[in-house]
């Protein structure tokens, strides 16, 4: 898809977006650039290399995804 046809679908999308999801688009599109957001460098993390012990390190991403990110319409 050229590049224009993405930007004109983007900014279709976005017409239907209420501006809590457009500002939501715009905080992803700032980490995606590295020009804001909560990102951090790859460098800076290295030092947390290896502190993790290898079961933890294993069993955390099954964690997160089994108890992240999920909706319970109940809970309002």
């Amino acid at each position: 898809m050229a590049s224009l046809d993405v930007k004109r679908e983007i900014s279709m999308e976005l017409n239907r977006m209420t501006t809590n999801d457009k500002r939501t688009v715009l905080a992803f599109a700032r980490t995606l650039n590295r020009q804001g957001g909560d990102g951090e460098p790859g460098k800076r993390l290295l030092r947390y290399a290896g502190v993790l012990d290898p079961e933890t390190a294993r069993v955390m991403p099954e964690t997160i995804e089994s108890g992240c990110e999920r909706i319970d319409p109940n809970e309002w």
